[in-house]
């Protein structure tokens, strides 16, 4: 599914929608409004907060990018795998992924067991579960992140349990990421940011590369 400059999208939904429909992308709509980003020192405290993210970095990794993504946008599946890619051609990129579940309930449920997962079983268990769920045509819910949870071997009812227990401190870090995406720039999902500035090309690793090599050079 290509991207071609997509910096926002809407999906279809309903209330009638099944948790195991496919997904199908709407036409692209703007989540947020354009808002100042980039050097504020607000703003660069905020990102390097990694309260909320889920983190992966060699000793040593010097630049942060950071992927604002929703479990059940069809166009932040079809860049599934773009920060491990980046990080492969650059050990010293630090992966920092921050949910914002702006795309409805089923995305924040989905937000919430991804969060707790995290909290119960490490980042791991947390990049297993990305990879199922971002390859798979199911809608994100709190249903389908289950079986997917199940699926990479851990007990999915134990993270359900522990999620309904810390709904409000998960349902916090979601706002504490969609907040940072607002006032960043991002005008929807996914977005991503290069060090503190919002990457406004194409979602490809050469230009994207280009970029950091350039934010390394004026140090």
């Amino acid at each position: 599914m290509p991207l071609s400059r997509r910096r926002a999208i809407g999906l279809a939904a309903s209330a009638s929608a099944s948790a195991a429909g496919a997904l199908s992308p709407a036409p692209a709509s703007a989540l947020f409004g354009l808002s100042p980003g980039g050097t504020d020192p607000a703003l660069r405290r905020r990102l390097a907060d990694e309260t909320g993210a889920t983190v992966f970095a060699h000793p040593g990794a010097d630049l942060r990018v950071t992927e604002f993504m929703d479990w059940n946008c069809p166009y932040c599946r079809a860049a599934h795998g773009l920060l491990a890619e980046l990080a492969m051609a650059d050990p010293k990129i630090r992966m920092v992924y921050r949910d914002i579940a702006a795309l409805g309930p089923q995305s924040e449920e989905a937000g919430r067991m991804m969060r707790q997962l995290q909290r119960s079983h490490g980042g791991g268990a947390w990049r297993q579960v990305h990879d199922i769920v971002m390859t798979s045509r199911r809608r994100a819910d709190a249903g389908s992140v289950a079986a997917a949870i199940w699926e990479a071997g851990y007990d999915a009812d134990l993270v359900a349990l522990e999620a309904g227990r810390n709904a409000a401190a998960l349902q916090a870090e979601l706002r504490l990421n969609r907040a940072l995406a607002r006032d960043m720039g991002a005008r929807g999902v996914p977005s991503w940011v290069l060090g503190d500035r919002l990457w406004d090309g194409d979602p490809e690793a050469a230009p994207m590369l280009r970029r950091i090599a350039r934010i390394r050079e004026r140090g």
